[in-house]
């Protein structure tokens, strides 16, 4: 009950504005409630819960006693397993053809307990909308690969899952998950939407770590102008060579010459040709390092805008 209660003030919290943490830190310190299963999250799961709940409700039905409070445990709880995917549809108007990385599949860290898990019904749809999941769980792949044979690529680490990800969705709160740096979703996902079911990441403390890579995008700009400047400036002067010779050329053809002459003209021309194939080598070298290794070694890395949305 305190768990799909704590889920449904999260519910209310995202609405208005509120931190659910400092809303449960609250309420945890009256002693009459105390501050356990007060971890907003996607809901229960496991072997006890579910099942508790609802032999519960259904005892209470077979007497004729309707157990209001537990009827409504259980419907938000379901309701709170597809948050993510409801979520994602709000970036996605289809998820057909999308990478989503998938990070945890037990209920809880610590098992590898798949029972009445979240992401199982969540993956379930994923495949069925023609998404392209890689998942990432430290103890469960065998497990969950008996539920879906074949379907999903398996990752050996978080870092692994989000490359090239337009999607994250996190289940399972373990401790190589909350370790990851904003960075590496930025650097390895085509899009960084990140659907954090399990509140492993503090938004402001993300948005703070995110402000040194705004720095760094800000900079990054101005190097791009810089170097692009550069590279204006070597194809003028390559132009502006090329124009020279072109004009070196026509003169020494329109002069009368006699066979000394024609020869040295040749010579001349030869140098020239010579020069002018070095110096375009030269400076198609030097646009192309820029190119390459500017506007992609670093632009690409840190262009990336990141969303984070914590869900409870």
């Amino acid at each position: 009950l305190k768990i799909s209660y704590v889920n449904e003030i999260a519910n209310f919290c995202e609405t208005v504005g509120a931190d659910i943490e400092d809303v449960a830190k609250g309420m945890g310190m009256d002693e009459r409630i105390g501050n356990k299963f007060l971890k907003a999250g996607i809901g229960y799961g496991g072997s006890c819960f579910p099942k508790d709940t609802k032999a519960l409700h259904w005892l209470g039905n077979y007497y004729d006693k309707e157990f209001k409070t537990i009827k409504a445990a259980i419907e938000v709880n379901d309701n709170q397993k597809l948050k993510l995917i409801k979520k994602a549809r709000q970036y996605y108007s289809s998820l057909e053809g999308l990478t989503v990385a998938v990070l945890g599949l037990t209920f809880k860290p610590g098992t590898n307990d798949l029972r009445e898990a979240p992401s199982i019904i969540n993956v379930g749809i994923l495949l069925d909308d023609g998404a392209a999941v890689k998942a990432y769980d430290p103890v469960a792949e065998a497990e969950f690969d008996r539920l879906y044979p074949g379907k999903i690529k398996y990752c050996e680490s978080p870092e692994q899952a989000l490359e090239e990800a337009d999607l994250c969705m996190i289940f399972t709160e373990w401790e190589e998950i909350k370790n990851l740096a904003p960075q590496a979703f930025c650097n390895k996902m085509k899009k960084p939407v990140i659907l954090d079911g399990r509140n492993c990441f503090q938004i402001k403390e993300l948005e703070t770590e995110l402000s040194e890579t705004d720095r760094m995008l800000a900079q990054t700009e101005e190097s791009i102008i810089s170097c692009r400047n550069t590279i204006k400036g070597y194809e003028m002067r390559l132009e502006s060579r090329e124009k020279a010779y072109a004009d070196i050329k026509e003169e020494l053809d329109g002069l009368r010459l006699d066979t000394g002459a024609k020869k040295r003209r040749v010579q001349i021309l030869k140098e020239l040709e010579n020069n002018m194939e070095g110096f375009s080598h030269s400076v198609k070298a030097v646009m192309s390092q820029a190119e390459t290794g500017l506007l992609r070694g670093i632009c690409g890395p840190v262009s990336k805008l990141i969303t984070v949305e914590r869900e409870y």
